[in-house]
């Protein structure tokens, strides 16, 4: 039997974790020049404590230093109705809203582009279903800047307060040429 490289535009699994009452959890070390955009599915993601905002912040280089401001972004989240959330010189990416639930939980993909890249900033977008801290299902779309131009070696997912669970987080790379 044999295996083939894989073409240009396909996806590679890169790493595969899980969350069981965890302050954070961190994908390190993944990003290459192999790969120009990434993509994170988590699935069963909820906390410790409800209706908290799930936090995504970065890591750079040396021993990957999880970075804690110049994070902007913007939610807009369905509901019935429609919020817009922006968050601007932020500590991190405010995702969507958490619940304490096990049979209520998050479930969404993100998508990170030229985390390498030191000539612009760093941008992120996603797409998340959320149950909010009543119990009431949401759907929330995201985009966010961290304005640095120092290279993102990895991703660290948490909540706001309290622990996290994650029945999968996957990490994909879309294969350059």
């Amino acid at each position: 039997m044999s295996f083939s490289s894989p073409s240009a535009g396909s996806f590679v699994k890169l790493a595969e974790t899980t969350a069981s009452n965890l302050a954070s959890v961190s994908l390190n070390g993944f990003f290459t020049s192999d790969y120009d955009v990434y993509k994170i599915f988590i699935d069963g993601y909820y906390a410790t404590v409800d209706g908290q905002y799930s936090v995504i912040r970065f890591a750079t280089t040396g021993s990957y230093t999880v970075q804690t401001s110049s994070y902007r972004n913007a939610n807009a989240r369905v509901r019935g109705g429609t919020d817009i959330v922006p968050n601007d010189d932020a500590s991190y990416f405010q995702v969507h809203i958490v619940s304490n639930s096990s049979t209520s939980t998050n479930n969404g993909e993100i998508t990170i582009y030229n985390p390498l890249k030191t000539t612009s900033y760093h941008t992120i977008t996603g797409l998340i279903q959320h149950w909010n801290g009543t119990g009431s299902l949401n759907s929330s779309s995201f985009s966010g800047s961290w304005d640095n131009t120092t290279a993102v070696t990895g991703i660290q997912f948490s909540a706001s307060s309290g622990n996290i669970y994650a029945n999968k987080i996957r990490l994909y790379g879309i294969k350059n040429s």
